[in-house]
């Protein structure tokens, strides 16, 4: 259902670059989208996490918990990656540095141990990129406050 919303999303966004106004329907799934992506990372034990069936054998499940762990090393990262570049292209920075906060938090699951170095290269990069676009406004604001004074 995620990987749907954000496609869906895309789609409308990619609409909305070529039209170059916002649309309602764009502005209203953003959330959807965002709600769905948080809801796969916090689901309940573990996205992708099996409860142990007594009635599989120690083999079938030893496979089972090497498929479910291929499985999250592949598409939580992915997922994750997806959502940073949502939150780079409407710039909010605010978002950006939550889902990072959230990736590393030390009481949940530490998502961030899912990520290959490449693609935590990638996340710090767009983080970067965030953090760059709040000083800018910050400096922009206060450059803002000073003009305004000496008018």
């Amino acid at each position: 259902a995620a990987l749907e919303a954000i496609q869906r999303w895309s789609e409308l966004h990619q609409k909305q670059q070529n039209n170059t106004s916002t649309t309602r329907e764009d502005q209203a799934y953003l959330p959807i989208v965002i709600k769905a992506c948080y809801d796969v990372f916090d689901y309940p034990q573990g996205w992708l996490v099996d409860s142990t069936n007594i009635h599989q054998t120690l083999s079938d499940n030893e496979n089972r918990q090497i498929e479910m762990s291929v499985l999250r090393h592949k598409y939580i990262p992915m997922l994750a990656c997806n959502l940073f570049r949502i939150f780079d292209l409407i710039k909010q920075e605010q978002e950006t540095f939550r889902l990072i906060i959230f990736l590393s938090d030390s009481r949940k699951q530490q998502l961030y141990t899912l990520f290959s170095k490449e693609t935590l290269d990638s996340v710090l990069l767009l983080t970067e990129h965030a953090a760059e676009r709040c000083l800018d406004r910050q400096q922009q604001q206060t450059d803002d406050t000073i003009v305004n004074y000496f008018l």
